[in-house]
């Protein structure tokens, strides 16, 4: 619960920087009213312009005031309708850098100028990404979690055909399962796995004397997989009916449990194969752009 709360800090946090820049955005990109611009600082602003029969979008940029920096000239080929009459803008964007303000054209060549201002929905998408980012930063711990519970049940999977061939070992030598059991838990298993708290678990519970049926139905619940439970009731079952094919079924498990290892690992690899189609699609179209940009260029270039 405190890790909720933390996290639920953290997501409200992002979502208000992130709705206090949109406002501040908003505030200081607010819309021009008019065709009057003013050059508090160097910016643009877009408009959907009407001029005569031509309509089109334009972005009007426009330099602080007392800017006397020089403007790049573009190749001189027949310009646009909108190209010229955005050169035409510059100009007087130009020749107004040491005034405060300037106003867009309401006539050329004798055709009537209309200038909309488009709207900016940049802080829009700003509250929209501080609530995806916030919603995702208090999500984080249970699909964290959930990740982890995936690669334990993996790796308990993974571990199962060998504490079952462990076991049917030990139990063929003759030992009883208690003794089996605890044996498991001092010398077989690999530390820091999964498998290994678990059955120390199991030992620990049967040598402070508490019964074994209510020992292993607590290990197969701390597992949490279907294979453990059929195992647990395995046993269980020999020790409530005294079932003498109990060897009988673990050889049985074990066979069952080696395929099912194999088609996991089979699937695995399956898994990995996908996960490198997308880099490999990528390096491909890397590829191709690297082979085709020179013949786009000479094309170009004719």
């Amino acid at each position: 619960m405190k890790v909720k709360r933390e996290q639920l800090k953290k997501a409200m946090a992002v979502f208000f920087i992130l709705a206090v820049l949109a406002v501040s955005y908003g505030i200081l990109h607010a819309p021009h009213n008019g065709t009057q611009i003013k050059r508090e600082k160097g910016g643009s602003q877009s408009y959907h312009v009407t001029w005569g029969k031509e309509e089109f979008d334009a972005t009007i940029s426009y330099r602080k005031q007392g800017s006397e920096k020089k403007d790049f000239l573009g190749k001189e080929r027949e310009p646009t309708p909108e190209e010229e009459l955005l050169a035409y803008v510059n100009e007087i964007e130009k020749k107004s850098r040491k005034e405060d303000s300037f106003s867009l054209p309401l006539s050329y060549k004798g055709k009537e100028i209309t200038w909309e201002a488009k709207k900016d929905y940049t802080p829009y998408f700003l509250v929209v990404l501080g609530g995806i980012l916030a919603a995702l930063i208090y999500k984080e711990p249970d699909w964290e979690l959930e990740k982890e519970r995936k690669k334990r049940q993996e790796k308990l999977v993974s571990q199962y055909p060998q504490l079952v061939g462990i076991l049917t070992t030990f139990l063929e030598s003759g030992m009883s399962l208690r003794y089996a059991i605890t044996r498991i838990a001092e010398e077989q298993l690999a530390e820091e796995e999964p498998l290994k708290s678990e059955v120390n678990k199991l030992s620990t519970r049967i040598k402070r004397g508490e019964s074994l049926p209510a020992a292993l139905q607590a290990f197969s619940g701390g597992c949490g997989i279907r294979q453990y439970r059929k195992f647990s009731s395995l046993l269980l079952q020999n020790l409530e009916k005294g079932n003498s094919g109990l060897l009988q079924m673990l050889d049985m498990e074990v066979q069952e449990t080696e395929a099912m290892r194999l088609t996991l690992a089979k699937r695995r690899g399956e898994q990995a194969q996908t996960k490198i189609l997308l880099p490999l699609t990528l390096l491909l179209g890397l590829v191709i752009v690297i082979i085709m940009a020179p013949a786009f260029l000479q094309i170009k270039n004719l």
